[in-house]
Parts: C-alpha cells; structure tokens; sequence
C-alpha cells in the first residue's frame, strides 16, 4: 500500500519525459568528513530520494566514525533514451570511481565500505570492481534494471513512453547489459556482503532480489541477507535509515 502511495504522489516521484539526446548529469556528489577518521562510506541514494533521507545517511554514518562520499541520483537519471541512460551510468561511475580514488589518495583511508539503495545499486556494483573495498551492503537491490523498469509500479510511465517509440524489453536488456548489477556478481567474492529485501516490493518485485542474491551465490559469495516480510520498498529504506541510528 505505501509502495503505490509513492508511486503517484509526494515529491519528485514522477520522472521527466525528456526529448534530450545527451546524457543527463547523472548525480550530486556530497563529501562529509569526521576528523581524523581512517574509514570511508561510499553511498548510492535511491531514486527520486528526499533531500532529509539522505542528510539523515549521513549524518547517522559519520556519528558512527566514518567519512562519507554521497551520490544523490538526478531524478531523471530514468528516461526514454536507453543509449542516453547507459552513458549517464557510465559518467557516474567514472566520477565515483575518480573521486573516491582522489579521497583514498589524501585521506589514506585503512576501510572502504559501500551502501546502496535500491537504484543506487546499479553504479554501486559496477564500481566496485574498481575499488579495494570491506564491506558491501544493497538495500533493496535490482538484479536487472531493465526488467524491473518493465514491472516496477513506479516505472509505469517510463515504460508507456518507451513503448510509444517501440522500445521493447528485449532491445532495453541489451542496451542495459553493462548496467545488470548480477552481471558484477563475481567482484564480491571474499567481500562480506548484506542485502535487504522486501517480499512486499512493488518497486522491484522481490523475485528481482532474490534472483540477485542468487547470482551473488553461484558466484561463491556467501552474502547476508535480511527479508522483511511485512513492508515494500520505500518502508524497507525508511527502515534501514532509522537502524543507523545504533
């Protein structure tokens, strides 16, 4: 029920038609340091996320020691130019990869964790086989972004404006492959690894989760993972940002 909520009202929940031919800046990049703290946190916000979700991230990280490099997703990161949606991710995770090497550099960090939130995992899993990193942690992840644009309740829209310019499901995978976050599930082999799901997900539809951790499976990772039974998606974010608390 709130997952439909989210779907048709609040703020920035509905994507932009965009007739542009160009990838979009595809995030605002966030450095919040702790004086003299030897660990990073790399976080990918979720879609369309509130301004104060994500001041609460990282507030709730750096009380726990920790530096964090934030990348808020631009809301229209989503749209009907599937070539233009791939380079947006590329240049993404190009600047995530840049910055976080340019941080490591200065600061020296001893721990790199990485945090992700539903969308966000897609950059997040792509970037990790460009860093040395500790720990890696997907709150309500997608295993195949294309497929779950196609099902997920809050991508309806989205999918009606591809369908009217005969973008199928199939030309969408194949345009997206590099963007499949189970394409990357060998780079967490060795890497302790936490997912959150959600069995009442209408975003990404809970079998799309399962299917990731399945992937991370068959690659020899032995990953975490935590299912709740009784919220969707937005609740399960909202749950997992007030555990940080602790």
């Amino acid at each position: 029920m709130v997952d439909r909520y989210f779907a048709f009202v609040g703020q920035r929940t509905q994507p932009i038609i965009s007739e542009s031919s160009e990838p979009l800046s595809p995030a605002k990049e966030q450095f919040c340091r702790v004086e003299t703290s030897q660990r990073l946190t790399i976080v990918f916000g979720f879609w369309n996320a509130p301004a104060r979700s994500l001041l609460q991230i990282v507030k709730r990280i750096n009380a726990q020691g920790s530096d964090v490099l934030l990348f808020d997703l631009n809301p229209n990161i989503l749209y009907q130019q599937p070539a233009c949606v791939r380079r947006s991710f590329e240049v993404l995770v190009n600047d995530a990869t840049a910055s976080a090497g340019r941080l490591i550099d200065t600061y020296r960090y001893t721990s790199i964790d990485l945090l992700g939130f539903s969308l966000g995992n897609v950059p997040l899993c792509v970037v990790a086989q460009k860093l040395q990193f500790r720990t890696a942690t997907m709150v309500v992840p997608v295993s195949n972004i294309a497929i779950c644009l196609w099902e997920g309740l809050r991508t309806q829209g989205l999918r009606n404006a591809l369908v009217e310019r005969n973008v199928t499901l199939e030309t969408l995978q194949n345009e997206w492959r590099t963007l499949a976050p189970a394409h990357y599930a060998n780079v967490f082999r060795s890497h302790h690894v936490t997912v959150y799901l959600a069995k009442k997900d209408k975003f990404i539809p809970y079998t799309y989760g399962l299917e990731f951790v399945s992937a991370l499976e068959h690659q020899g990772v032995e990953p975490t993972v935590i299912t709740s039974r009784i919220t969707g998606h937005a609740l399960t974010i909202n749950n997992y940002i007030r555990s940080l608390r602790s």
